[in-house]
């Protein structure tokens, strides 16, 4: 797709204003094999810190509702792989999942469901570990640490800021299929989010 190239191209020149840093644990990020992202979210501009700095394309579920916002927003969200989806149509976001994953690509997943106000680790939803069940894929907990410096809720212009992005190691559903048990897939995010919160630092606000 165009605009990865563009993010290629234009990443040195981001370097200049940012100071970016990645780093992944174990063996190096898997190639040609599907992988679910895991990051937490502390800024709109969490996406594209991804983009620009892990070693494989990376595609976003966003509302339907921005997709559809604009002709610009909507070319720019196609160009970019971005995966539209509908919160009140679960069958048809997991559809749309599947559609990235049946491609060995990665796809990523904010478990928070939206941008923390403070920067700090809010709970995680369900839905990371029942995708993880149903499509027998790999999670990688990522850590996002720097973003909220940079760009936090509420502001408009981003600030200069270390960007440091920790992957680590993959993690399996343990009994992976279409029907999840709920305790099983509790403790699944749970664990998720222990690793998350390991990889950025960021302390814990209890279930805020």
């Amino acid at each position: 797709m165009w605009l990865n190239r563009l993010t290629l191209l234009t990443t040195p020149l981001f370097g200049l204003y940012w100071d970016f840093r990645f780093e992944a644990e174990g063996d190096r990020i898997p190639r040609d094999v599907p992988l679910i992202l895991a990051p937490n979210h502390t800024s709109f501009l969490d996406p594209w810190f991804l983009g620009w700095v892990f070693p494989r394309q990376v595609h976003h579920l966003i509302n339907r509702e921005w997709y559809e916002r604009s002709t610009a927003w909507n070319l720019f969200f196609r160009a970019n792989g971005t995966v539209p989806v509908s919160p009140s149509d679960p069958e048809a976001t997991l559809q749309a999942v599947r559609g990235v994953l049946d491609r060995n690509d990665v796809i990523c997943i904010f478990p928070e469901g939206k941008v923390s106000a403070d920067g700090r680790l809010r709970r995680f939803r369900s839905g990371i570990g029942w995708f993880a069940s149903v499509t027998g894929v790999p999670v990688i907990p990522v850590g996002i640490e720097g973003a909220f410096d940079s760009l936090p809720k509420g502001k408009k212009f981003p600030r200069r800021a270390r960007i440091t992005i920790r992957a680590g190691k993959p993690m399996h559903y343990p009994n992976p299929g279409p029907d999840p048990n709920r305790r099983e897939t509790f403790a699944f995010v749970q664990q998720i989010r222990r690793e998350v919160e390991r990889l950025t630092g960021v302390p814990e606000p209890g279930d805020g």
